[in-house]
């Protein structure tokens, strides 16, 4: 392996452990990404639609709709107590996002929640709220933000 002087390799190659807890948007501090992964399999609370909701500075049924819940569904799962696996699974890209974008604004939630709702540019017009109902939407935002924290804007 080539080593140049300014690149230090990691020690740390595991895919376990994530530098900041998983899960912060959802009310949950996950140090394990198998932890997340089985969480998401199980079906979340449906309390972290209420915790994200807060956290973003949304509506219950806003977030819901990001995850492509309905209205009615998000009432029967307030019943049930759970969410479903894939259900599970949108609320925690979008929460881990979000959490990327905390993460830029230094921890400044409503910073990032305002970012996060304003249409920008570099996503056609588009807010990052509009691109988070699909994986290739998350990989969009998640690559805005990386260009942003490196100084490429355009």
């Amino acid at each position: 392996m080539i080593q140049h002087a300014h690149f230090v390799p990691s020690t740390n190659t595991s895919p376990k452990t994530p530098t900041t807890p998983l899960g912060r948007s959802l009310g949950l501090r996950i140090n394990n990404r198998t932890t997340m992964i089985n969480k998401v399999r199980e079906g979340l609370d449906v309390n972290v639609v209420i915790h994200l909701s807060k956290t973003m500075g949304l509506t219950e049924q806003a977030v819901a709709k990001l995850a492509l819940i309905t209205t009615r569904t998000l009432t029967r799962r307030k019943t049930e107590g759970k969410l479903r696996t894939d259900e599970s699974d949108r609320l925690a890209r979008i929460a881990m996002v979000f959490d990327e974008a905390v993460d830029m604004f230094n921890g400044d939630k409503t910073k990032a929640s305002h970012w996060f709702t304003t249409p920008k540019k570099a996503l056609g017009g588009a807010s990052p709220t509009d691109y988070v109902d699909t994986e290739i939407g998350v990989q969009e935002v998640r690559n805005l933000i990386a260009r942003i924290r490196h100084g490429v804007f355009a």
